[in-house]
């Protein structure tokens, strides 16, 4: 994707929480180090199936720490702000799984990240 002349990838992900997550944490690796090598802003827009505490979750267990320590270990970010529920289901259960996943030049690029409800 080009904006003003400068590129810029924008991706999504499902991350099944019947999965392992290693297969997902190899392709936000991937993406990371492609844009990082080539100084590209990276923002992936990821249904985590993840909770931890970090991103403002009650809960946190293995699967959510590996994905936390994953993102620290390669200077990656989420760019979530605030503690409003990206996930609501009918039966009135929410919780905070989905994550704007960025490096640092991606960070930059986003302005006024919020949830729409």
């Amino acid at each position: 994707l080009e904006q003003n002349s400068t590129n810029l990838i924008l991706a999504s992900m499902y991350m099944d929480s019947k999965q392992d997550i290693s297969n997902h944490l190899e392709k936000i690796l991937t993406l990371a180090k492609f844009a990082n090598k080539n100084h590209i802003p990276l923002i992936i827009g990821s249904d985590t199936n993840a909770h931890h505490t970090q991103w403002n979750s009650k809960t946190t267990d293995s699967r959510d720490e590996e994905l936390l320590d994953t993102l620290i270990e390669n200077d990656l970010a989420w760019a979530n702000i605030g503690n409003t529920p990206t996930f609501l289901n009918s039966c009135d259960h929410h919780s905070i799984i989905d994550l704007t996943i960025c490096n640092n030049l991606g960070l930059e690029a986003i302005q006024n990240w919020r949830v729409r409800k």
